[in-house]
């Protein structure tokens, strides 16, 4: 979760290629097999310093024509946002990257300034000006159709909504933004995306819903890193029966479950508000312990499944989702010549399910 203070990303998509319908949802007609034409678009985020070309060999890789990228830039510094364009702002390469497919979209992911008060400043329009020189920015760079998700719900950053007073300046933080954003001549195809993850909050999560009017999607991000030590990490000498209970076990009672604010949490949400379901960002994780164990599943090839049987079940309505491809936890699943996966098993998983069969027809 660290890399999701002061950062800004744009999440390129492309159209996952699997048909298979979640073995918990209803039986439901299969969805089409289309290259980048119709959600659920798939997408990734690769390191920033590589440029388009990593997004576009992960592309290759699910023998896509086009897709999204993600890029990685730092926007935001301890003294808060820059008020006008600086180095640390997306690369206008990316706008121009946007511009050469038609239909291709960013989602940018933006953090509040590391101040324990942002959201109550927020609230009262502090970030306003900041917020509206992005648009700005954005539309002067062909990049006026991108994404917005301004900071998530309940992610231990500054943007945290840890009480109901938090909530609601939550809810009046995002309204001022998106007023902001909307003011911004040519910002008229900006959306915005009230995405959080599965932890626990001390209020209903609703209470933290700026209003249908100010949101266009509802998300989530998710990683296969569980904190329940009788779950991860794997016991000494584990036998793979022994990893895959585990695995199943983090899915059915952390990542899933609306209990945990889990997928089925978010996703209805999204039911009551008749929003489209978004994941901009899921992924393998390889994130540790005090102790140095690791927390995660390691080489998971069924939550892989689990996350591609979610995507492509028609019930969830998912718009979107990308998947973190970087070395930054581990997380690689794509390979090249430059670079091989961290997680073989799952890597293969991932490619027999969302790439695009040789030879298949495009709608």
């Amino acid at each position: 979760m660290k890399h999701y203070r002061n950062i800004i990303l744009l999440v390129a998509i492309l159209m996952a290629g699997s048909l298979a319908a979640s073995k918990d949802a209803p039986t439901a007609a299969p969805l089409p097999l289309t290259d980048n034409t119709a959600p659920p678009y798939i997408g990734v985020w690769e390191p920033m310093y590589q440029g388009t070309g990593a997004t576009d060999g992960f592309a290759k890789w699910l023998n896509r024509k086009a897709l999204f990228s993600v890029v990685t830039q730092y926007v935001l510094d301890s003294a808060g946002w820059p008020a006008t364009p600086d180095k640390y702002w997306v690369d206008p390469q990316w706008g121009k990257w946007v511009a050469e497919v038609p239909g291709r979209r960013a989602l940018v992911i933006l953090s509040l300034p590391t101040d324990s008060t942002a959201l109550e400043k927020g609230a009262k329009g502090g970030n306003n000006e900041s917020i509206a020189a992005i648009a700005k920015y954005l539309v002067a760079n062909n990049l006026g159709n991108s994404i917005l998700c301004m900071g998530l719900i309940n992610t231990p950053n500054t943007w945290d909504a840890a009480t109901a007073a938090d909530a609601a300046n939550f809810v009046q933080c995002w309204r001022q933004m998106v007023t902001a954003v909307r003011a911004v001549p040519g910002a008229d195809k900006l959306q915005f995306d009230w995405v959080g993850m599965n932890r626990k909050t001390s209020f209903p999560i609703e209470s933290a819903y700026p209003g249908d009017e100010y949101v266009d999607y509802v998300g989530m991000i998710l990683y296969d890193q569980c904190l329940d030590k009788n779950i991860y990490p794997f016991p000494a000498n584990a036998t793979e029966d022994e990893k895959r209970t585990r695995q199943k076990q983090a899915w059915e009672q952390y990542y899933y479950p609306a209990a945990q604010n889990g997928l089925a949490t978010w996703v209805g949400v999204a039911k009551a508000h008749n929003k489209p379901f978004s994941i901009p960002c899921w992924c393998l994780y390889s994130d540790h312990y005090a102790d140095g164990t690791l927390s995660t599943g390691e080489d998971n090839p069924y939550f892989i499944q689990q996350m591609h049987d979610f995507i492509q079940d028609p019930a969830n309505n998912v718009s979107f989702a990308a998947y973190m491809d970087t070395y930054w936890d581990c997380t690689r699943i794509s390979s090249s010549k430059e670079y091989t996966t961290n997680y073989p098993k799952a890597a293969a998983r991932f490619h027999e399910l969302f790439a695009l069969p040789a030879g298949a027809t495009r709608p």
